[in-house]
């Protein structure tokens, strides 16, 4: 990660969108700072994503997120806004190691204001505390923003500050994961 800072930071060229960059229609690279998560000493998610986006046309931009990840309590309890990530019996009898990919649609709505449409494929594992896989899974995780891009070091860089809602439909989930999953709702506001 450093590496990669060093090196965009080295290179003149300017954030994703802007227009006096020869170079802004085509590519940019980015990653979240969910990546923070993996300095937990508590449930370290293993969280490694990235993103690979192409500027379609001036509002339009596509983006390949290939992910890996794994977890340990149902997805609808996010872990930086609520109190049940710290509960133990909400927590499964396991962990669920998965992999996805993803292909985020933006567009740009007025000045830096923006929409995503962000649907991730994952195939999970379910995994017993012993470290004995018990079953397989597919899961769709849907994730729709309203959010607004903020420009930072001289237009090199940017962040967008997201207003997201979740929503995501598994085909089967093992016994016990399934029981603690089922208590919670399927979708969810993220209140940030």
């Amino acid at each position: 990660m450093v590496q990669t800072l060093v090196m965009t930071g080295s290179l003149q060229v300017l954030a994703q969108y802007a227009k006096t960059d020869s170079s802004y229609k085509w590519c940019f690279v980015g990653s979240t700072l969910f990546l923070l998560g993996n300095l937990s000493s508590v449930n370290h998610p293993g969280f490694v994503p990235v993103n690979i986006g192409y500027r379609i046309r001036g509002k339009v931009a596509l983006t390949v997120e290939p992910k890996i990840w794994k977890y340990d309590w149902p997805n609808s309890i996010h872990p930086f806004f609520k109190k049940a990530y710290i509960n133990l019996e909400e927590q499964f009898p396991g962990y669920v190691p998965a992999v996805g990919l993803s292909v985020p649609y933006q567009r740009f709505l007025h000045k830096d204001h923006c929409a995503e449409m962000n649907p991730i494929h994952t195939l999970q594992k379910f995994v017993h505390d012993e470290g004995k896989n018990i079953d397989n899974d597919f899961q769709l995780f849907n994730t729709c923003r309203v959010g607004y891009d903020m420009k930072l070091f001289k237009h090199r860089f940017f962040s967008t500050i997201p207003g997201p809602t979740t929503a995501y439909l598994s085909t089967k989930l093992a016994d016990g994961f399934k029981q603690l999953d089922d208590k919670r709702a399927k979708w969810f506001l993220e209140n940030r």
